[in-house]
């Protein structure tokens, strides 16, 4: 059964409300909020930061995904889905991320291979 948010919040604010009298029950919501919305809107920039938020961890667009995006744009260009601008709009972004992560990979053209 899934845990209602407004409902989580309520209970927290009846538990700690009393600590802090000048916040509202809907500044507890807004701050519960926060990390949540600091995310969504990363994720909707076409930057692809690497997203660090306390206790749940560090998020990062990995160049396979950005590969498929482009993949699956192409196909939807292939069919009349969208136009070649609106393809290259699109993905002029996750080229230049997948090629600036690459770039950043170390070269391994100097290590030896080895029978095991």
């Amino acid at each position: 059964m899934p845990i209602d948010f407004k409902e989580l919040v309520q209970e927290y604010y009846q538990e700690k409300g009393q600590k802090y009298p000048l916040l509202t029950l809907d500044d507890f919501m807004m701050i519960c909020r926060a990390p949540f919305l600091f995310f969504r809107k990363q994720m909707e920039s076409m930057d692809f930061p690497r997203i660090n938020i306390k206790y749940f961890g560090k998020f990062v667009v990995w160049p396979g995904s950005a590969k498929k995006m482009i993949e699956i744009l192409y196909r939807l260009n292939q069919l009349g889905r969208i136009t070649d601008d609106e393809f290259k709009d699109r993905t002029v972004n996750l080229k230049a991320y997948i090629d600036d992560y690459e770039a950043k990979l170390p070269d391994d053209s100097h290590r030896k291979e080895t029978l095991d």
